[in-house]
């Protein structure tokens, strides 16, 4: 029985196919892995934002009249409501809004707090980055509930505030002090904000809520 080996160019063959497979194998890896990576990216950045969302609308949908707790905030006899928003297209950085509120839902320590807190959002520059940082403060009117500081969303490429009152109309800053709005709360709150997704490699998320406040004690 004839016995050879393979010719040079039955290995050069072989090589080219082998080559061919193993290429295959590692783009169809590699893209599979880069779709993986953008999905998780999207998913924390879309964690992170349904997190702070929750705290906001739990936040405005509870504005109370500051009723007995007026003297502690240095407010005119005349002010019932607090609740002032930025005009975000001005406010780079800095408090956007800030409101006196009775939260439903716990917050941290803020499970064992009993009564209206100041609440306020401040956007703060990410140092060495683009993006901002979105602060929450919860301050105790009254009690012995721990003042909170806490960083609520990260990598905030931009952020508008919208206030619509009750003709309609799309107003860019409210006041509940000054004599137009005087207190009154927006009939609904608008928030559009894009969250920066260069850092995770994937892209940036736009996203919008409208919260109605519902002014207890009104």
């Amino acid at each position: 029985m004839d016995k050879r080996g393979f010719t040079l160019l039955e290995l050069l063959l072989a090589v080219v196919i082998l080559a061919m497979v193993i290429s295959t194998v590692y783009y169809g890896i590699a893209g599979t892995t880069k779709v993986y990576n953008t999905i998780e990216a999207e998913s924390y950045l879309y964690r992170l934002f349904r997190t702070f969302a929750e705290r906001f609308i739990d936040d405005v949908e509870s504005i109370v009249q500051v009723g007995g707790v007026k003297s502690f905030l240095n407010l005119e006899n005349n002010i019932t409501v607090l609740f002032k928003g930025a005009d975000t297209e001005r406010t780079q950085v800095g408090v956007i809004v800030t409101m006196v509120s009775d939260p439903f839902c716990a917050f941290g320590e803020e499970v064992a707090r009993k009564g209206p807190m100041l609440i306020s959002y401040e956007l703060a520059q990410n140092s060495g980055r683009s993006a901002y940082n979105l602060i929450r403060h919860s301050v105790p009117i009254v009690g012995k509930t721990k003042e909170r500081h806490d960083i609520i969303l990260l990598d905030v490429k931009s952020i508008r505030m919208e206030y619509i009152d009750e003709s309609k109309q799309v107003r860019k800053d409210w006041d509940s002090t000054l004599e137009e709005n005087l207190n009154k709360v927006p009939k609904f709150v608008k928030l559009t904000i894009v969250l920066d997704g260069s850092q995770l490699s994937s892209q940036d998320l736009t996203h919008e809520i409208t919260v109605a406040p519902i002014l207890v004690g009104k």
